[in-house]
C-alpha cells in the first residue's frame, strides 16, 4: 500500500483515546455534566436569584459555582458551531467554559462579530492530528484574546484609562498599574533583566528601578507590522508612540550555523514559532525557555530552526533524563511526544510564526477589510488575497 493509498489518519484530542478506560470515564464525565446544565437551563424571564439558589440545593455546590455554570451554558446559545463542536468531540467542562464565556464579554450583544468567534473558536477546538494535545483554559483565553483583541477590536487599547492604585494592609502595601499591554510586557522585561543582574527578587527589582537603584536595556522581539505587533507574553497589541520610537523593523533570515549555539535571528525565529514551551499544556513563554536540539548536536544534529524548540528547564530535564522524547515535523512545527508507557501527544506550533497562525491571521484580516469595505473595494481586495 502507498501513501496515496493509505486510510486517512482520524484525528482526536489525547483526552479522547476511546481504548484507554480512564479518558472514557472522563468523557462520559463531561457529557454528563454537559446534559446535566443544558436540561435544566433557566428560561429568560425566569428569576435569577430563586433558580440559582434552587439548583444549588438540588446539585450540592455553591450558589456562585451554578450561577458561573449557567451562564457559560447560556452563552454556548450564541456559539452554535462551537456546541456543534463540543458535542462530537466532548473536551469543554465547566472551567473551559467559564473561560469562554468570561473572554467573550467584553463583545457585549455584537452579534456580527460573536459569529466570527464562533467560527474561529469552532476551528480552535476541531482536533486535526492523531492524540493532539487537548487546548487548556490558559491556551484557550489566549486564544480568545489573540482573537479579540489583535483582529476583532484592535482599538480596545485606545480606550484603556491607565491608572495606579495603592491599598494598604495588615503592615504591607500593594501597587497597581493599568496601562496597555504592550507597555506592561516591556516593564516585565525590565524587572526580569534587572532580577537577573542583580541577582535579586523581581518585587526587590521593580523597587530598584523606580528608585534609580540600577539600570536596565532590553530587547524585546516582535512580529507583525508597524500598526500592530504580537509580543510574547502580551499577545497581539499596539506600540505606544513612546515604544515606536525605539523600534526597528528586519527580515528574519534564520540560516543554518554550524555552532552549537544558535544565532539570535535563529532563536528569535524558533521564539516566534513556539511562542512558548513545547511539553503539552506548558504555557512558560518562549524567552524564558531553552533552545534543545531535537536530534543532539554531538549527533549530527544541525543548529537550524527545524531541529530545535523551546523546552522550559523543567521540561528540558525530562527530555534530557530520558523520561520522554519527541520527534518534530519540520514543515508544521508540531511535536509528537513519545511517553515510556507506550503513548503519544502531539503539540501543534502556536506561536505568530507557526505556519498555519501566519496564513490564518493574514486571511482573517482580509476577510473582516473586506466587510468593512464598498463593494468594488472588496472585490479588489479579494482577488490580491486570491492571488498565486
Amino acid at each position: 500500500m502507498t501513501n496515496r493509498d493509505a486510510p486517512p489518519k482520524k484525528a482526536y484530542f489525547s483526552t479522547n483515546n476511546l481504548d484507554d478506560t480512564v479518558c472514557v470515564l472522563a468523557i462520559i464525565q463531561r457529557i454528563q455534566s454537559w446534559q446535566m446544565y443544558q436540561a435544566v437551563l433557566p428560561k429568560l424571564e425566569d428569576d435569577v436569584e430563586c433558580t440559582t439558589t434552587a439548583l444549588a440545593k438540588r446539585v450540592g455546590l455553591s450558589y456562585w459555582r451554578v450561577l458561573s455554570a449557567l451562564r457559560s451554558h447560556l452563552r454556548m446559545r450564541e456559539l452554535p458551531l462551537t456546541t456543534a463542536v463540543q458535542t462530537e468531540h466532548w473536551i469543554l467542562d465547566l472551567p473551559r467554559l467559564h473561560v469562554i464565556d468570561a473572554e467573550l464579554a467584553p463583545l457585549g450583544d455584537d452579534a456580527g462579530n460573536i459569529q466570527l468567534v464562533d467560527a474561529a473558536l469552532a476551528d480552535f477546538l476541531t482536533p486535526k492530528e492523531p492524540a493532539q494535545h487537548v487546548p487548556t483554559e490558559s491556551e484557550i483565553r489566549r486564544f480568545l484574546r489573540d482573537f479579540i483583541d489583535g483582529i476583532l477590536k484592535p482599538e480596545i487599547e485606545k480606550e484603556i484609562e491607565r491608572a495606579v492604585s495603592i491599598s494598604y494592609s495588615k503592615g504591607q502595601a500593594t501597587i497597581t498599574l493599568k496601562t496597555d499591554k504592550a507597555t506592561a510586557g516591556a516593564i516585565a522585561r525590565h524587572i526580569d533583566k534587572a532580577a537577573r543582574k542583580e541577582h535579586i527578587s523581581k518585587p526587590e527589582a521593580m523597587e530598584a528601578l523606580i528608585f534609580n537603584r540600577t539600570q536596565t536595556k532590553v530587547v524585546i522581539n516582535t512580529y507583525g507590522d508597524a500598526s500592530k505587533v504580537y509580543m510574547p507574553s502580551a499577545g497581539w497589541c499596539v506600540l505606544t508612540e513612546h515604544l515606536s520610537n525605539y523600534s526597528m523593523a528586519r527580515e528574519l533570515s534564520p540560516q543554518e550555523s554550524s555552532s552549537y549555539i544558535p544565532t539570535e535571528q535563529i532563536r528569535t525565529w524558533v521564539h516566534g514559532r513556539d511562542a512558548t514551551c513545547r511539553w503539552p499544556g506548558c504555557s512558560m513563554p518562549a524567552h524564558y525557555c531553552q533552545l534543545d536540539h531535537r536530534v543532539e548536536y554531538a549527533d549530527g544534529g544541525p543548529t537550524s530552526v527545524d531541529n530545535l524548540v523551546c523546552l522550559c528547564q523543567h521540561h528540558h530535564n525530562i527530555k534530557t533524563d530520558g523520561r520522554a522524547r519527541y520527534i518534530m515535523d519540520p514543515i508544521t512545527g508540531d511535536v509528537a511526544w513519545l511517553f515510556s508507557d507506550g503513548t503519544f501527544e502531539i503539540d501543534r506550533a502556536e506561536g505568530p510564526l507557526a505556519p498555519r497562525n501566519v496564513n490564518w491571521k493574514q486571511t482573517w484580516e482580509q476577510y473582516l477589510a473586506m466587510r468593512k469595505r464598498p463593494r468594488s473595494d472588496a472585490r479588489a481586495l479579494r482577488k490580491d488575497a486570491i492571488k498565486p
